[in-house]
């Protein structure tokens, strides 16, 4: 997963992203993905996968 649309900037496992001060309104967070099976891409069509998320202030 990554932050930017060019996955450069990698989220990896442990890694702090500030979301800044609170607000009274929602937050959009864009994460964007990558899938590869033994590093080829893989054919068109929808995955699925899980993402576990941990909020603290």
């Amino acid at each position: 997963m990554y932050t930017d649309a060019s996955r450069q900037d990698e989220i990896t496992i442990g890694r702090q992203i500030s979301l800044g001060t609170a607000a009274t309104s929602a937050l959009t967070l864009p994460i964007f993905a990558r899938a590869s099976s033994n590093g080829l891409a893989l054919p068109a069509g929808t995955y699925t996968d899980t993402v576990q998320v941990t909020l603290s202030w």
